[in-house]
């Protein structure tokens, strides 16, 4: 029990990391280009795209004038742990059907 708290609290840390970092970059609270397949918040979908793939992937996207480009969230192609090819929005849009789902969470 005290390995699964202490992997928790690391995932726990490591998010809020990545979403004090969206934040800085110019991220907001409005929806990501992924509409609602992702959680509804750019940051949030930042966060948990960057945590797939790793902090490179919040970069500054944010820093331009085009509406189109605000709250962006990247599309990379990876592998899973499992093996299963998935994209980063697949990534996201599984997590946040996940989070979606857990009312012990809201």
């Amino acid at each position: 029990l005290t390995t699964n708290l202490g992997s928790l609290d690391g995932v726990y840390r490591l998010l809020n990391k990545l979403i004090l970092k969206a934040k800085s970059q110019g991220y907001t609270e409005s929806p990501s280009n992924l509409g609602d397949k992702g959680t509804g918040n750019s940051v949030y979908d930042i966060a948990i795209a960057a945590y797939n793939k790793g902090a490179g992937v919040i970069h500054r996207w944010c820093e331009t004038d085009n509406p189109k480009v605000l709250n962006y969230i990247p599309n990379y192609k990876t592998s899973r742990w499992d093996g299963v090819d998935i994209s980063t929005h697949g990534y996201v849009k599984e997590v946040s059907n996940t989070y979606k789902t857990l009312t012990c969470l809201k």
